[in-house]
């Protein structure tokens, strides 16, 4: 029989609804709130108190999972939208599931007596450094797995870019630069960088020589309030890059044609490619229905 401690079941379904948020994160590729992560992993400590409510039937106890993980995501990425939402909590019920389907088959086919699943809530009487090392592994061989079929997902594959910006519209070929995850920390918005000579369709002669320019950090009249600065961080370096934020950007990937909101563009002065691309883009802003 195993002596269930509230204090042990509480810290270790915090750290488990931790790692279940980073998964989800990294899963989804939607930005979590750190504060709302910390809440959320409390709320979700807090909740495994229900093992000491005796057997509860599967139909409830599913339900009262799924309320609980519809808050503990609501909490850490205030969702854009129900269907973000759905997305998110689907991600991060599953998550768990599979988590607590793992060990209750660990359970069953070891015989162990020193693991308990009731209600949805697995507690463990072992030795909390094992664990911890069990945990953060499963964390890494998600990660990895996860950051090896992103990059296939991705490789060599062109997007069509159109970007809308003063009454008028540049076709642009885009690459998804799964390394790129850089967001305007004032604006909150994700960055994609391209080629200069790009987007002079945009701008005036005078203008495309200012943001050619790598020295020159005066906005000039024309641009106020259309062009910033957002810091970067570079191999070895740390630089500003020149950003603007189009009216609209449209990305097509065979048939499917989606708007991608929320982004800003800065200007680079180096060939991205050798004529292939012209524009990287951030692989947390596109999610390309393939």
């Amino acid at each position: 029989m195993i002596t269930v401690y509230a204090d042990v079941l509480v810290a270790l379904n915090i750290l488990f609804t931790y790692i279940f948020l980073v998964c989800t994160r990294v899963f989804t590729h939607i930005s979590a709130n750190k504060w709302g992560v910390a809440l959320a992993s409390l709320i979700g400590g807090v909740s495994s108190v229900i093992v000491f409510f005796g057997e509860i039937n599967i139909f409830f106890s599913v339900l009262f999972k799924l309320i609980i993980s519809s808050l503990i995501v609501f909490l850490s990425f205030f969702p854009d939208g129900f269907r973000q939402f759905l997305k998110t909590v689907l991600a991060f019920f599953g998550i768990s599931f599979i988590f607590g389907g793992i060990m209750y088959f660990l359970e069953i086919t070891l015989n162990s007596r020193k693991i308990m699943y009731i209600n949805g809530t697995v507690y463990f009487d072992t030795d909390i450094k094992y664990l911890l090392v069990s945990v953060f592994l499963i964390y890494a061989v998600f990660t990895a797995a996860n950051y090896f079929f992103e990059k296939r997902a991705y490789k060599d594959e062109l997007f069509e870019v159109k970007v809308y910006f003063r009454n008028t519209c540049a076709v642009i070929c885009g690459f998804v630069d799964t390394g790129n995850s850089m967001k305007d920390a004032l604006t909150g918005r994700y960055v994609f960088v391209g080629e200069t000579p790009s987007f002079k369709c945009f701008f005036t002669n005078d203008e495309i020589r200012f943001l050619k320019d790598e020295n020159n950090w005066n906005i000039p009249p024309s641009l106020k309030g259309v062009i910033r600065l957002i810091p970067a961080l570079t191999v070895g370096d740390n630089t500003l890059l020149k950003a603007f934020t189009p009216d609209k950007i449209e990305i097509k990937s065979g048939e499917n044609i989606r708007e991608i909101n929320n982004v800003c563009i800065a200007f680079t002065n180096k060939n991205l490619s050798d004529g292939e691309y012209n524009l990287l883009l951030n692989k947390n802003a596109v999610e390309i229905e393939r």
